[in-house]
């Protein structure tokens, strides 16, 4: 006889962890104290929480060298949080198709986490064109919550931003060829093999 009872959810019990969600129940039984006077039967409510750390759209830093993820709360690497996230809990994918940018290795270089954000060093190497589309994963029972629930495994593609230089691949004019005095004005087309940003007035 104490002041804690513990209950036990029964071997016949069936949970369901494919979703999140907390669970009330309330529960009936006959308790005594000590003395043998009858108690309450009728418990408060208690909280079952399945509820696990979910993340937003991983994005990507404007150099391409990091990836910024979001949790929907502060995560750590074990259930009793007594441990950060493991480097290798995320997986790097690079399917080598059209870019001109790889990784050097398919888990993070260094990995830094910061309340519910996680940013992880991409071992990038070349210069990225912006065709690159990689995939960014982890799997079940490699993050946590505060309370122990383990993040869903998780997969996202993430494109890389084009850091290459513009270049000028055509030069044409409508104008006749001939002498222009000084200060007439010529039409020409310069086209780029890219979009550029054009700022004043080209002379």
């Amino acid at each position: 006889y104490d002041n804690t009872i513990n209950i036990e959810i029964g071997p016949n019990a069936i949970i369901d962890f494919s979703n999140d969600y907390n669970v009330t129940h309330r529960f009936s039984a006959s308790i005594q104290d000590k003395a043998g006077n009858e108690l309450q039967t009728d418990s408060p409510d208690f909280i079952i929480n399945f509820t696990r750390p979910t993340p937003v759209p991983i994005t990507i830093t404007d150099d391409n060298k990091q990836a910024i993820i979001t949790f929907s709360e502060n995560v750590y690497g074990n259930e009793n949080k007594s441990t950060t996230i493991k480097q290798n809990a995320f997986l790097l994918e690079d399917p080598g198709q059209l870019g001109t940018a790889r990784l050097l290795s398919n888990i993070p270089d260094n990995i830094t986490i910061t309340g519910k954000i996680v940013t992880l060093d991409i071992p990038l190497v070349g210069i990225a064109n912006g065709k690159e589309r990689w995939k960014i994963k982890w799997n079940d029972d490699t993050i946590y919550n505060s309370i122990g629930n383990s993040a869903k495994s998780y997969i996202q593609e993430v494109d890389l931003i084009d850091k290459t230089s513009s270049k000028v691949i055509k030069i044409t004019t409508n104008t006749l060829s001939g002498y222009y005095k000084l200060g007439k004005e010529i039409n020409i087309q310069v086209k780029f093999n890219k979009h550029i940003k054009v700022t004043g007035k080209p002379q």
